[in-house]
């Protein structure tokens, strides 16, 4: 939280973080899912999170909550 909470306070409008230490594949899968949603199909910030996260978990190898569950939006979410 300390974190996100310097990047607020510094002006940046959102965060995305982890709540939790999550595995680096999964989270570069994650992360690819969800610029894609936001920049290809132009969905807002919290829609690409949650559609990125649904991705994941359909995916054998990181359907496990603690892969993509953890990751949160914070500051503006519209």
């Amino acid at each position: 939280m300390g974190l996100t909470r310097g990047f607020l306070n510094a002006g940046v409008p959102r965060v995305v973080a982890s709540l939790w230490k999550v595995e680096d594949r999964a989270t570069a899968k994650l992360m690819s899912l969800f610029y894609r949603a936001m920049w290809r199909e132009g969905l807002p910030p919290a829609a690409a999170l949650r559609a990125a996260q649904r991705s994941l978990r359909r995916d054998p190898r990181f359907r496990a909550p603690h892969s993509w569950a953890g990751f949160v939006l914070q500051g503006d979410w519209r």
